[in-house]
């Protein structure tokens, strides 16, 4: 996570100041919390303060105040869905899709996703030429620092978490993610509110103004029938599933990825041991019984969603069903994420190009590992449970 707000603030420079120099400077207000406890300890740990004073330091002056506006929200012609133009057909097939997309000419470059602080972004890299890879990586020295000096604060904010959700959360600094939003004014200023405290993964999902704004209608809640439904149906899924792959033998791809699908979750290295996710007493998992038991008292009982896998990079990656299992269905949202095109790369080393036509570009991107899965759901809907099974 401190490597994410690093590359979150790659764009600061390097600035000494002093502990007399933030010891002068005025409070801050903390308005990226409405939570009152959170707000209260952010007050009064010192190296708050102080953080947010050294972290403001590091901005280059040229990027302090820089946003991108929230995208517009699309406009429905004649009751049609919206749909994005593109230059070859989309209902042709892949192979005939790329045969045709590599045929283009002129290629063409868009300036979709190259706002306001792209171009502010690559003009502070720019500036600093040769020495970009050294500056960098003092940079994220002096964030680790400041990251580093929140360790009291962040202690006191992880006792906040919902019992559920602290042994998953125990890596996270909670207390840099609040400094770093307040110093950046971050448009969602309630984004890390829901990292600590957990999500609505159904029902009504607030708005946090960073994505493009949908309207959908009201939605009702689950009730104990269709829970009760969904683990009927999940568990003949499953069945069929195991049936299949016992039929086919241990060599057979069926069989292969139900076990791979267990093993990642319940086994020496899966999500339970990471403590990830959550395997009963034994670290097997529960059964219907146990689980129906365990949230008899939440409104409509306990929600099983169907995982399945997914090849992505050589490895099966466990996925949980929200379109089957009608989470989706039962879920407003107020906005919805917008994807960047597949010719920003070209966009981007395009604008490096106006301002350093002799440099080498160089393209890459930073990953969070298991980065949803340190997302909480909220304590009220934390009975939703993943349906797996395994072949033997």
């Amino acid at each position: 996570m401190v490597r994410c707000a690093a590359v979150l603030l790659q764009c600061i420079t390097l600035a000494a100041v002093s502990r007399e120099t933030i010891a002068t400077r005025s409070c801050v207000d903390w308005t990226a919390t409405a939570n009152g406890e959170v707000r209260g300890i952010l007050q009064s740990f010192e190296a708050c303060t102080a953080a947010y004073w050294e972290l403001a330091a590091l901005i280059p002056h040229s990027l302090r105040g820089v946003h991108d506006a929230t995208p517009s929200q699309r406009v429905q012609l004649h009751g049609q869905k919206w749909v994005e133009k593109t230059l070859v057909d989309k209902t042709l097939g892949m192979a005939d899709y790329l045969e045709e997309a590599i045929g283009l000419q002129p290629i063409t470059i868009s300036t979709a996703g190259v706002g306001p602080v792209v171009r502010a972004v690559v003009a502070a890299v720019a500036e600093r030429g040769g020495d970009i890879i050294s500056w960098r990586a003092a940079q994220q020295t002096a964030v680790q620092r400041v990251a580093d000096s929140l360790a009291g604060a962040n202690a006191a904010l992880l006792a906040l978490v919902p019992p559920h959700g602290r042994h998953i959360c125990k890596g996270l600094n909670y207390a840099f993610m609040y400094v770093a939003c307040e110093v950046i004014q971050y448009v969602d200023r309630r984004i890390v509110d829901t990292m600590l405290l957990g999500f609505m993964p159904t029902g009504e999902v607030p708005p946090g103004g960073r994505y493009r704004k949908v309207v959908e209608g009201p939605v009702e809640p689950f009730d104990a029938a269709e829970n009760s439904e969904l683990f009927d149906m999940v568990s003949s899924r499953l069945s069929q599933a195991a049936r299949r792959a016992r039929a086919r033998g241990t060599d057979s791809s069926e069989w292969k990825d139900l076990e791979t699908l267990w093993a990642n979750v319940v086994g020496d290295d899966g999500e339970v041991a990471k403590g990830l996710m959550d395997g009963g007493p034994d670290g097997m998992g529960y059964t219907r019984r146990q689980i129906w038991e365990m949230y008899k008292e939440a409104p409509g009982g306990p929600r099983c969603l169907l995982r399945f896998g997914v090849q992505q990079g050589g490895k099966l990656r466990g996925c949980d069903d929200g379109a089957l299992c009608g989470h989706n269905e039962r879920t407003q949202m107020h906005e919805t994420i917008h994807c960047i095109r597949a010719d920003f790369p070209a966009a981007l080393a395009r604008e490096f190009y106006k301002l350093c036509p002799a440099d080498v570009c160089k393209l890459g991107t930073d990953d969070v590992e298991a980065a949803y899965r340190r997302v909480l759901k909220c304590e009220a809907l934390a009975y939703c449970y993943s349906g797996l099974g395994r072949a033997r």
